[in-house]
Parts: C-alpha cells; structure tokens; sequence
C-alpha cells in the first residue's frame, strides 16, 4: 500500500540513523532504518536517490517495493471478522507474499498470486466490498488478463487491491 510508504514528516538521509525507525501513513506500519554494507536502507531497501525536496516533504528513491505488515489473520478469530475484514487480510496476505516475488524477479507468480486473492475476495460474495470497489477488482482481473506483460498485470492487480484497501479503511 502506498501509506506504508509515507511518512508523516520529513527524514533526511543524515537523520535516519539516529532515529531508527518511523511509523508510515499506514497507522501501525513501521519502516526500520539501517546501515548495511556502507549503505542506509530502509526495511531493507536500498536508498538509490536520497533527499529530493518536494513542495509538501522529502523524496527518497528505493530499490524495490516495502512488503507491508499488518496483523496476522492467526490472531484474529475468523468467526469474529466481517466479510469486509476477511477481504482486506487476504489481500494484506497477498501483498506481503507477493511483494518478495516481485522484487526477486518473479513478477508472474506475483501477478498469480494477487489475481488469486483478487478472485477469491469477489467470490466471498457482496458483503465482502461495495458495488464499487467490485467493478474496481472486476476491471483490474480483466485489464491483469489482457496483458501479456507479467511485470504489468502484478501492478493493475495490486493498484486494484490498494485501491480497494483504502476503500475499506474509509468505509469502517
């Protein structure tokens, strides 16, 4: 999700290791800071590009996408979840299992993995998401079929579960 690449303030690259870790946009994300090799990264992503200044904040280039972390579905009792929450941890689970393929140069099994959680959220049936957020998933598994380019299908999928987590986020 893009929250869990935002921070609510600014960082400099100078500042990063004296402060450790941040909490993302994402609420109970976290990004942790580190020194490997000679190099600053952030959750184990390599900084390529470091302090861009932008009119609202700082930019930092990264060699790859952040898996995000959210609660684990163990710890919650499924009995206990909406159709709405069920939907939203399968694509967390999707994305924190999908993120690692896509960045270790296996962006079909990706691209299979998220059309498969994709599916099985529309088959949890209407309670699950709103009519939007539906024909958002619906067009995403058509527009990921369509095109031939597995690097490509992994990100109409995972826009399309992006956008439906936000959705969720706002409708709770």
């Amino acid at each position: 999700m893009l929250a869990g690449h935002v921070l609510p303030t600014a960082i400099r690259r100078d500042e990063m290791l004296s402060q450790g870790s941040a909490r993302t946009l994402m609420g109970d994300g976290e990004v942790v800071f580190a020194l490997n090799g000679g190099v600053i990264t952030v959750s184990d992503a390599r900084i390529e590009v470091a302090d861009i200044e932008a009119a609202n904040g700082v930019i930092h280039i990264i060699d790859r996408v952040l898996a995000t972390k959210k609660t684990s579905p163990a710890k919650i009792a499924a009995n206990t979840m909406s159709p709405a929450q069920r939907a939203a941890v399968i694509f967390e689970l999707a994305i924190e299992r999908g993120v690692p393929l896509f960045n270790e140069g296996d962006p079909a099994a990706c691209a299979a993995l998220y059309e498969l959680a994709i599916n099985a959220v529309l088959l949890l049936g209407d309670n699950s998401t709103t009519k939007q957020t539906g024909t958002i998933l619906t067009d995403a598994l058509k527009a990921g079929k369509a095109n031939a380019d597995p690097k490509e299908s992994a990100w109409i999928y995972r826009r399309a579960m992006d956008r439906a987590l936000q959705m969720m986020q706002v409708s709770q």
